[in-house]
């Protein structure tokens, strides 16, 4: 499906089955055997973060889907060994959606809204789709009067598409629609009586997906409330399939060649159906539109390897590359391989032989997301905003849900004190206390250290405090200032300046500077205790003065500095 403006794309489908825990016990059934037999090799650190979800008692778990809050789908393992679907949250962690009364379920797709869509099973053989919301829990959405349902998208909506079996025998399958006002909804199809399949759906309700002619043939089809379903044709050959749509109408999917081949196409209403060509090899196959037009997919090489590709109308189709091995994949959930950015996600062979999880951009090529402490790992799904989630090995071998998360390179911001200045207190200097603070938006409480500390003697004279503040990324920002500890003379000089402030009497003024000028003369000729003996004399005369000359405390005040002075030479 693809919605706007945050979207998603969708998947191309190789055959029509039921429910998707196939699709992903195979590939993990080829993350346990590759990964065997690479042994534990490493990559580079990855500019993810890897997160395990955990399991729901059991021994595996698999993410399907993620949306921009950071809410996860997939499935996982019960106690009992039966698989139930999940959604997790950073705040409840991993939660059980139970079943529709059967023994399993698979969620598959999440909206930013939160609904959750996927399979459970209704008893131990039949199967029906379900949407599940917080409010409302999971709803059974029937089936188009056969035993079977189940979804392949959802639109921000809450519109639901899929296929069903029907009624007629031999029960053949019908794509279909279902909103909660309306219920499930039989698509049709484009005259033919074979298998229909609805593989996406867009945000204005138009979907695509593939539908057999009257001749037999299958090709791919648009559907909108205007037009109704229209047949997109095909490349010179007998078949086509539709795999996404996006909000300006272009189709993607693949399609047979006049000479026999498979490969990738683009479809709009002016241009029609165009080849994208392969990547060297026989056949290509498209996966993904996002909103600017771009398309992803895969292709074979000339070397007949499989490889990912990027098409856009500007650069052609550009080979992804792969992480050192010989191919690479889209992962199993291909409608959110892409993501509005750009961005592509999936899994490649690495030089070890396992398979790895990547991330794609066009500024930063192939990147390997890393694993859970084993060698092997699976990208399925990414968001608009980043987030990408798959499964991977963990050190003890199992299979786990993964959330990679872009690694927080930020660093916090760091607010210390301006330059300031105190009075010493003793021959040592002053002790100084002092306030820094620091914010992050990923850490709520990044760790800050200064040298010196604050409740620390500091010596007379200028030092430079030095302070460091790290998150829990251990990404770091460092500030500086200057506490400077006036000394006895600079005290001394800001004490006469404050007798002359205070507009005593002259003949009083005129006593006082005497004594100050003194002492200073006395530290000049450092002769601390002479300095010491003057400012006695000082406080002393102050002590004296009536409060008609000097106020109670502009004395004490007085009294108070000449006494640190004095302190400050030892006396």
């Amino acid at each position: 499906m693809h919605t706007t403006p945050k979207r998603r794309t969708a998947r191309a489908r190789a055959g029509l089955q039921f429910g998707r825990a196939a699709g992903l016990l195979a590939l993990a059934a080829v993350l346990l055997a590759l990964a065997s037999a690479a042994g534990t090799a490493r990559a580079a650190v990855s500019p993810f973060a890897a997160v395990d979800l955990g399991t729901l008692g059991g021994t595996s778990s698999f993410a399907r889907d993620v949306n921009d809050t950071g809410l996860v789908v997939g499935q996982s393992s019960t106690a009992s060994g039966l698989d139930h679907a999940f959604v997790w949250t950073e705040t409840a962690a991993i939660v059980d959606l139970g079943t529709l009364g059967g023994p399993r379920s698979f969620a598959e797709h999440v909206t930013d809204r939160g609904q959750v869509v996927g399979t459970a099973y209704v008893t131990d053989s039949w199967w029906h789709a379900f949407s599940w919301t917080p409010a409302g829990g999971m709803i059974d959405l029937r089936t188009l009067g056969g035993a079977n349902s189940s979804p392949t998208d959802v639109n921000q909506a809450g519109e639901v598409v899929g296929f069903s079996n029907t009624v007629s025998p031999p029960p053949p399958i019908h794509a279909f629609s279902w909103t909660e006002p309306g219920g499930i909804v039989d698509l049709g199809t484009l005259g033919g009586s074979a298998n229909t399949t609805a593989w996406a759906v867009n945000d204005a309700g138009e979907v695509v997906g593939t539908s057999p002619t009257v001749s037999g043939a299958l090709h791919a089809f648009l559907l909108t409330e205007a037009g109704g379903m229209v047949d997109l044709g095909t490349l010179g050959g007998t078949s086509s399939f539709a795999a996404d749509v996006n909000g300006t109408r272009q189709v993607v999917g693949s399609s047979a060649t006049a000479s026999g081949g498979q490969h990738a196409f683009s479809w709009t209403e002016t241009g029609g159906m165009v080849d994208l060509g392969t990547l060297g090899g026989a056949a290509s196959s498209a996966a993904a539109v996002n909103d600017a037009g771009q398309v992803v997919g895969t292709s074979t090489t000339a070397s007949g390897t499989q490889h990912v590709f990027s098409w856009t109308q500007a650069r052609g189709m550009i080979d992804l590359g792969t992480l050192g091995g010989a191919t690479a994949a889209l992962g199993t959930n291909t409608l959110k391989s892409l993501n509005e950015a750009g961005q592509v996600v999936g899994y490649s062979a690495a030089s070890s032989g396992a398979p790895r999880a990547f991330v794609w951009t066009q500024e930063g090529g192939m990147v390997d997301l890393g694993t859970l402490g084993g060698p092997a790992s699976s990208a399925n799904a990414i968001s608009d905003g980043g987030l990408i989630v798959g499964y991977s090995n963990t050190a003890s071998g199992q299979i786990h849900a993964t959330l990679w998360k872009p690694a927080d390179t930020t660093p916090p911001t760091l607010d210390v004190p301006a330059d300031f200045a105190v009075d010493a207190t003793s021959p040592s200097g002053a002790f100084v206390s002092y306030e820094t603070s620091a914010t992050d938006a990923v850490d709520p409480a990044p760790v800050v250290t200064c040298s010196p500390a604050s409740g620390t003697t500091f010596p007379i004279g200028d030092t430079l405090v030095a302070c460091t503040a790290t998150d829990s990324s251990g990404n770091t920002a460092t500030a500086t200032f200057v506490v400077h500890v006036r000394g006895a003379a600079e005290q001394l000089a800001t004490l006469r300046n404050r007798v002359a402030s205070l507009g005593l009497r002259p003949l009083v003024a005129t006593s006082l500077d005497v004594e100050l000028r003194a002492a200073q003369a006395a530290l000049v000729q450092k002769r601390p205790k002479l300095a010491a003996a003057a400012l006695a004399v000082f406080r002393a005369e102050v002590s004296f003065l009536p409060a008609r000359v000097i106020t109670p405390s502009e004395a004490a005040d007085l009294v108070a500095d000449a006494g640190r002075i004095r302190a400050v030479l030892g006396s």
